[in-house]
């Protein structure tokens, strides 16, 4: 990757990460604090063609129309049954559109195992190796992968706590205490006038 011209260099560099579990063992994975683009488009692109949406959209139509309501309102009850709950106004809506229930509850957990195998595949082919496949990520343990997950969760969120808690630990174990680590962060830098 070539080097570019910062005028300001990032303050909290990319670490490595360990991911998984004594059982699993554990895979090194760098945190960034943010998705690239690259990473980013990867898992979008995976997903451009989901259709549990549509699905959803079909049975709130189907709803609306049995119950007398605007789709809006059947599909806050659909999503109401698929939590677990019974709407007001929408008596028997589970018994009367079982199988339509039953075919968005499968077809929303084949989205959510297809998204953490697609998340634990980018973090895999984007950090560790570019020739990571999906064959090897059905081949790691579930701890690895759940754990590739959570750091593709994290890094969505620009979440950038671990790293500043590594940051922290590095300047405590060089001598630095949590006091003098608060005030060395208040202080302005200032370059060296030589």
């Amino acid at each position: 990757m070539v080097k570019l011209p910062f005028v300001v260099e990032p303050r909290l560099k990319p670490r490595l990460e360990k991911v998984g579990s004594d059982e699993s063992g554990y895979l090194e994975c760098e945190r960034r604090g943010y998705l690239t683009s690259g990473e980013k488009a990867f898992v979008q692109q995976a997903f451009s063609n989901d259709d549990s949406t549509i699905l959803l959209i079909g049975l709130a139509r189907k709803v609306a129309h049995h119950y007398e309501v605007d789709v809006s309102s059947a599909y806050q009850a659909v999503i109401a049954v698929l939590s677990g709950g019974e709407p007001e106004g929408f008596e028997s809506l589970q018994a009367l559109f079982f199988e339509d229930i039953n075919n968005c509850i499968r077809e929303l957990t084949n989205l959510q195992a297809r998204e953490d195998m697609v998340m634990a595949l980018c973090m895999l082919r984007y950090r560790v190796n570019t020739e990571a496949s999906v064959e090897d990520v059905m081949g790691l343990h579930p701890d690895v992968v759940k754990g590739l997950v959570e750091l593709y969760r994290d890094e969505e969120a620009r979440s950038v706590e671990r790293l500043k808690g590594e940051v922290k630990k590095d300047e405590i174990q060089d001598g630095m205490t949590e006091d003098k680590i608060e005030e060395a962060e208040k202080k302005p830098k200032v370059a060296n006038a030589t």
